[in-house]
């Protein structure tokens, strides 16, 4: 028996702590912001590292000291997709000026591009998740016709197609610790499902789960994870539905609320992120107590930026 829980981004860093209440504002030109010597140097501490998407950048910040080290500002919108911390990257959903949507590679702590994947023909990329067990990249893809995914493999270009009929769009995915991989969707009748490959299998199954609501996947280290954003106009803040699963079905066991929050939450840990709601807090991002919620022990901001979404590289983080 599976428990799944479900939920809907200068040379000296100056610590902060989560002590104080808020943390002044990040300076954005940041000297050696852009060198990936600088950056990669980083990757050698303990420290993980927090990405902070907004409409126009990237923020990055050691994680949990919450020090600056960089932007990423390729002019044009990133959003967070997955790292792939086997292999050293990240990888973010990109909307270039010209162009479909793409996916764009980077060194995990580094602000140049190094790769990516484009769109197949006629289709365009909506997510990712990245396999703990051997780095795989699956890449999500949808067209007019389809919803499918391919599995690459670190270091290749062409990858492993896998049809599915279950759900007509694809949204969100994760990988667990044994190389499972969940994706959700909707179906033709507009409601929420969750799908999965199984590592040893090249067929999808369906997943039945009453009341799943629309949310981002993610595996936390010990559990598969859909983090589901808040809809203030009807006075509803982000969750996180915990859901046990036995075989093809599962049940809504539980609930974590995260007051004040807004979107691009992330569980890392025992620690649950969110940016917080209101156009004058909309650039901090708050902390709170997992799997408990409820109101948010620590604040930290603003970012620069109004937080769209989050992620945290490193050991005990998922896609």
């Amino acid at each position: 028996m599976r428990i799944l829980d479900f939920a809907y981004y200068a040379l000296a860093l100056v610590p902060i702590s989560l002590a104080a209440c808020t943390a002044p504002q990040i300076p954005m030109n940041i000297p050696g912001a852009n060198s990936e010597h600088v950056s990669r140097q980083r990757l050698s501490s303990s420290n993980n590292i927090l990405y902070v998407a907004g409409s126009n950048y990237v923020a990055m910040f050691s994680y949990p000291a919450l020090s600056p080290i960089g932007t990423i500002s390729p002019g044009y919108t990133l959003g967070i997709g997955c790292a792939d911390n086997p292999t050293g990257f990240i990888y973010f959903t990109a909307n270039p000026n010209s162009g479909s949507p793409r996916l764009d590679q980077y060194v995990i702590g580094g602000t140049t591009k190094v790769g990516g994947i484009q769109p197949a023909k006629r289709s365009t990329i909506v997510g990712c998740a990245a396999d703990p067990t051997t780095g795989n990249l699956a890449v999500l893809y949808t067209n007019s016709n389809s919803s499918y995914v391919r599995v690459f493999r670190p270091g290749s270009k062409k990858g492993t197609k896998y049809s599915q009929t279950l759900v007509n769009t694809l949204y969100s995915s994760t990988y667990d610790g044994a190389g499972n991989l969940f994706v959700e969707g909707w179906t033709g009748s507009g409601a929420t499902s969750l799908i999965e490959l199984p590592a040893s299998s090249s067929q999808f199954i369906g997943i039945s789960v009453a009341g799943l609501e629309q949310g981002q996947l993610q595996w936390d280290g010990t559990d598969i994870c859909a983090r589901v954003a808040a809809d203030h106009q009807r006075g509803i803040s982000p969750t996180i539905q915990r859901i046990q699963i036995s075989g093809s079905s599962g049940e809504i066991i539980g609930t974590t609320t995260l007051k004040r929050g807004y979107r691009g939450t992330w569980i890392q840990g025992g620690t649950a992120l969110s940016g917080e709601f209101g156009s004058h807090k909309s650039q901090n991002v708050l902390f709170y107590n997992y799997p408990a919620g409820g109101r948010p022990y620590q604040t930290f901001g603003p970012v620069g930026e109004t937080v769209e979404e989050m992620i945290v590289t490193g050991p005990s983080s998922g896609d």
